[in-house]
């Protein structure tokens, strides 16, 4: 489970993601893996090379959609480790399944 601040809406999203590794604060870091998170349907793009593609992802309705940050050819968004009064009041997406 991580907090996504998006700059766009200044929403707190909690991003849950199942069957995943988890190095606490050893890493700065979270690893996420693109396919699984496509494979549980949501339209996710890291391409940052591709022309007019919009980097990021969409999730539940079409117009909902968090935007990655490109740093040279890395690509990925800010998370944080939410806090417990935001875990149980912000949205909640589930981006993986919890089925091996």
């Amino acid at each position: 489970t991580t907090a996504h601040d998006n700059k766009d809406t200044e929403e707190t999203t909690i991003l849950i993601f199942h069957q995943v590794l988890w190095f606490g604060s050893e890493l700065e870091t979270s690893l996420m893996r693109p396919q699984q998170i496509r494979s549980y349907g949501h339209s996710f793009c890291d391409h940052p090379f591709g022309p007019n593609i919009a980097i990021g992802f969409h999730y539940n309705e079409p117009e909902s959609f968090i935007h990655f940050d490109v740093v040279d050819s890395m690509v990925g968004m800010r998370t944080r480790m939410p806090s417990k009064q935001e875990y149980e009041t912000q949205r909640h997406i589930i981006m993986t399944s919890d089925e091996q």
